[in-house]
């Protein structure tokens, strides 16, 4: 968040006018999702009664779709994103659907931890890939809640 507010308050954003510019990305972004994926869930991420993250899981009839997922910085490659990926596995099985995401092209340390926990691409787009796991002898096409 600081090399964000650095480079707002580079533009000549800062105090009000730079929570204004936060806030309207913000419900932008909420806006986006919610027409995307009607009624996902926002959920915060916690350790030690600090926020150090967020994600967002759309639960369908045929997929479970993680949205979004952030963690702070200090927090990455620590087994906390596995560990919340390993649920939403188990959930997914449970419900004999797909767990779903996108993935920005560039982040290779994501594309490896999801090939590593079993997702596989099923489409590669310019900026994004898809990737689904089918984990538990879920198969594609297979599973309604």
């Amino acid at each position: 968040m600081e090399t964000r507010r650095s480079e707002l308050e580079g533009w000549g954003l800062s105090g009000e006018a730079l929570r204004t510019f936060a806030a309207f990305q913000y419900r932008a972004r909420e806006m986006s999702y919610q027409a995307a994926y009607p009624g996902s869930e926002c959920q915060v991420i916690e350790l030690d009664d600090e926020q150090i993250g967020a994600y967002r899981v759309f639960r369908g009839s045929s997929e479970v779709r993680l949205v979004d997922i952030a963690l702070l910085p200090a927090y990455r490659g620590k087994g906390i994103g596995s560990g919340l990926l390993l649920g939403l596995q188990r959930e997914a099985a449970n419900f004999g659907v797909p767990l779903t995401l996108n993935v920005d092209n560039g982040n290779a340390r994501a594309k490896s931890l999801y090939s590593k926990l079993g997702f596989r691409t099923v489409q590669e787009g310019d900026v994004y890939s898809e990737m689904h796991w089918y984990g538990y002898g879920v198969l594609e096409g297979e599973g309604e809640r």
